[in-house]
């Protein structure tokens, strides 16, 4: 697999954990003991690497909140499977009231004609600015693209506090 298509999938994974976490910290939803559940899709692309890291930017979609954005640097490791992990430090989450800045991981699996699937998703943020200082979000995802034009589409869930 080409560095630009490992790059592209590992920004796909983190674009989403991005995303998840803008959900997240919507207000007005509902509250359990994990925090208030939120959902949304996340579209983002690779923007450019430079020093092996792959940096990424996207918009999101979220049930709570509305739109939002998110950045991420991306670092993709090679495993003893065809899929590839995927670590991003820092996500930074961009919300109406502030962001909230943590990590992400993922796995980003190849496959025919330049398709990619990422799956086993988790972002943790916690360090806020802004409203969002004291703040937390916990969030799971997957989603899929193209390594070929490093764009993805990611759906999560999570627990925003």
């Amino acid at each position: 697999m080409t560095r630009v298509t490992r790059l592209s999938a590992a920004i796909a994974a983190l674009t989403v954990c991005g995303v998840l976490a803008i959900g997240a910290a919507s207000v007005g939803a509902k509250t359990t003991s994990k925090g208030r559940r939120d959902s949304g899709v996340v579209h983002f692309a690779l923007t450019y690497t430079a020093g092996g890291k792959d940096y990424s930017a996207g918009n999101s979609q979220d049930k709570l909140f509305g739109t939002g954005a998110v950045t991420y640097v991306i670092k993709i490791l090679p495993t003893t499977t065809s899929a590839l992990e995927i670590t991003a430090k820092p996500v930074t989450l961009y919300f109406k009231n502030g962001t909230l800045t943590g990590t992400a991981t993922a796995l980003l699996t190849p496959g025919a004609n330049g398709a990619a699937t990422i799956s086993g998703g988790k972002l943790t943020a916690s360090h806020g600015t802004a409203g969002q200082a004291g703040h937390s979000v916990t969030l799971t995802f997957q989603g899929s693209g193209s390594t070929t034009t490093g764009s993805y589409t990611i759906t999560y869930t999570g627990f925003y506090k």
